[in-house]
């Protein structure tokens, strides 16, 4: 893999960390000499603890971060690494932060699976569970790309890339009503019902 793909996880989360702990401690500091406060025995522990629950965090997310990018890493490994379209890798940055490699490997691995689900259901009717949207596209698979699916919905195309899609299924439709049978419908309480 080339090494030019953004940052780790784990420097990611260093950023991080010292952005929303060491910076607002050293404020603290620079806020306790100012005010000639440092000379006093409960300033100086309370900047102790303070600076001790730090590292400690620092420590747990540390070992957090880097379980979870071995995992990701691992994760990578087992699954097959298909071609991930660079304008859909480029998009999976952090803001202030910028793209993380263990994102792009996630895409990796799971952008192929999608492709590997749609491809059996070319010319078939499909319903694509989309992300950030109350109901499914239901169309006819017209072609799988290394970006996405190429859909026919009511006579136009719509396009939906793998980062969108939740869900791939075959459309299920509904058997028709059985001529001749007797339609019953409930009514009132649950187990009485009246025949039409």
């Amino acid at each position: 893999m080339p090494k030019n793909k953004g940052q780790t996880l784990q420097s990611a989360a260093s950023v991080v960390f010292a952005l929303v702990a060491v910076l607002p401690l050293l404020m603290f500091t620079y806020t306790l000499v100012r005010l000639n406060g440092l000379r006093d025995l409960h300033n100086q522990i309370t900047l102790g603890l303070a600076l001790v629950a730090a590292l400690i965090g620092f420590g747990i997310l540390r070992v957090m971060v880097k379980r979870m990018s071995s995992l990701v890493h691992a994760v990578g490994r087992a699954t097959e690494q298909g071609e991930v379209p660079a304008s859909a890798a480029a998009k999976l940055k952090v803001p202030g932060i910028g793209p993380i490699q263990e994102f792009r490997e996630i895409a990796e691995a799971l952008w192929p699976l999608w492709r590997a689900k749609a491809e059996p259901y070319l010319g078939q009717r499909v319903l694509v569970s989309v992300k950030n949207s109350p109901r499914p596209i239901a169309g006819t698979v017209l072609e799988v790309t290394n970006d996405g699916v190429l859909l026919e919905e009511n006579g136009r195309e719509v396009g939906v890339s793998y980062r969108r899609i939740s869900a791939i299924e075959a459309e299920r439709v509904a058997p028709p009503p059985i001529c001749g049978s007797r339609n019953t419908s409930l009514s009132g309480p649950i187990g009485s019902s009246r025949a039409s």
